[in-house]
């Protein structure tokens, strides 16, 4: 679990379906900001799958890494400058293979979509 000076995920409970919800945190003065674009700020879309990665982690209490992703949508931009606060939603399913577990995370920024990932972890 590496949380950077970019972003902290605070776990906030499970929904009716029994996804793990999150809050994100983004830390609008971070530097990668000064580079991911000058001027017009814009949270790098594999920060989006880190921070799922990230929360994964924390759901099963150690490291996880995504071994497989099978569809992976950003349908949205964050500008650090005017949104900070970002949601999760993480469903795991148990998987065909043993030891794998299906993912399907969604991150949203003031309600709309900005990251729809359905992946497995080992």
């Amino acid at each position: 679990m590496n949380q950077t000076d970019l972003y902290k995920i605070q776990p906030t409970g499970t929904d009716a379906n029994g996804s793990a919800l999150f809050e994100i945190s983004i830390n609008r003065d971070c530097e990668i900001f000064r580079g991911h674009f000058p001027g017009q700020p814009v949270l790098p879309g594999v920060c989006s799958i880190e921070i799922v990665r990230e929360s994964l982690s924390i759901m099963m209490g150690r490291d996880v890494h995504l071994c497989r992703i099978s569809q992976c949508k950003f349908t949205g931009m964050v500008n650090p400058m005017q949104e900070t606060i970002l949601n999760a939603t993480i469903l795991l399913r148990s998987s065909k293979s043993q030891g794998e577990s299906e993912v399907v995370a969604e991150v949203l920024c003031r309600g709309r979509s900005v990251l729809k990932l359905k992946g497995v972890i080992f």
